[in-house]
């Protein structure tokens, strides 16, 4: 049974990184472009880990782009109730 359960684990991994590997993917170059501009536009922060064997980069949202969010959700809810 064990062996079962050990087959069906890596089947179902295998198809997750199939499934991860269609995902279309955006160059680095224009990620790099829209994260600058959100952080000249205020709405984001990143925030630099570094570990043993990385760099890696954290988006955070800031309390304008929060508040932007709240105003959509908003918006979105007051055309809900107009249907």
């Amino acid at each position: 049974m064990a062996k079962k359960q050990l087959i069906d684990a890596y089947f179902r991994f295998l198809n997750l990184a199939q499934a991860v590997q269609a995902l279309p993917s955006v160059p680095k170059l224009n990620a790099d472009r829209r994260l600058a501009r959100l952080k000249e536009q205020g709405l984001v922060t990143l925030d630099e880990a570094q570990t043993d064997r990385s760099r890696t980069k954290t988006v955070v949202p800031t309390q304008k782009a929060l508040a932007y969010f709240e105003q959509l959700a908003a918006c979105l809810e007051k055309a809900k109730k107009k249907k």
